[in-house]
């Protein structure tokens, strides 16, 4: 299977949504070579990542998580992908904190850091948070504060098989975009950071197909994968089954223009 599609691929041909779950079923399920996975990433990523490749793998991760035994009807996600290399503190980390305080359930996915300051694990464990903790410890910060981390290694493990390929390429590849779109808990809308312009449109498309309410995928145009305050960010916004994209600056809400460097 995985030389059909890695050909595929080298025609610059569009895996199927089909094909997609098929590989990564192969993959999570420990049976794909080292070399197949590697196949993969790389043509993917030398094509250039679509949507229905995206939920494809997506689906595939879901159906293999450790299922979340209650199900809300509004629940909230400031996972992102990472990957933007700017040197910021973590936003979205911190952000998912504020909102809970603001009385809406959160149930963050993340993980350790991979490229930068500080991964959403890193921060939560620096405050005291057992990260770690077994799933009905997390469902129950859920239900009683309002907020549970979701560490991705203890929800995803199957993904364990894809680690080693992926350490060894050390570049950005799909399963770098499938964080936002795995949450355990099925969150229903989302803030979303990606690290380059042109994954807002992807993710967005994405999100709409896996069903998400609403979310808003962010790119700052100093290269952040946050809503910055020191220019414009770009928003493609999945709401009502559609994908809307605009331009946001901090004095649209009545905010200053931040210096360039602020938010490390």
């Amino acid at each position: 299977m995985f030389q059909a599609l890695i050909e595929k691929l080298s025609r610059h041909e569009d895996l199927t949504a089909d094909e997609a779950a098929a590989a990564m079923a192969e993959v999570m399920e420990g049976r794909a070579a080292p070399s197949h996975i590697a196949g993969l990433l790389i043509g993917l990523a030398m094509k250039g990542e679509r949507p229905a490749e995206i939920v494809g793998l997506a689906r595939t991760m879901r159906a293999h998580a450790v299922p979340v035994t209650k199900r809300y009807g509004a629940l909230f996600d400031t996972c992102g992908t990472g990957g933007d290399r700017s040197g910021t503190f973590n936003i979205s980390s911190c952000a998912a904190l504020v909102v809970a305080a603001c009385g809406v359930r959160v149930a963050k996915h993340g993980n350790r850091s991979a490229s930068s300051k500080a991964g959403g694990a890193d921060v939560y464990e620096a405050l005291g948070i057992r990260v770690t903790a077994p799933p009905a410890i997390v469902e129950r910060c859920l239900a009683e504060a309002g907020i549970g981390f979701f560490f991705a290694p203890t929800f995803h493990p199957s993904m364990r098989h894809a680690g080693p390929v992926r350490r060894e390429l050390g570049v950005r590849t799909a399963f770098n975009l499938l964080g936002p779109l795995t949450n355990p808990a099925g969150a229903t809308r989302q803030l979303v950071g990606v690290p380059r312009p042109e994954f807002t449109e992807l993710m967005a498309r994405a999100l709409m197909l896996l069903g998400t309410e609403r979310a808003w995928v962010v790119h700052g145009a100093d290269g952040i994968d946050e809503l910055t305050t020191t220019g414009y960010t770009k928003i493609s916004e999945c709401r009502d089954g559609t994908v809307n994209t605009f331009y946001l600056h901090p004095a649209d809400v009545g905010l200053p223009k931040a210096p360039s460097g602020s938010l490390q």
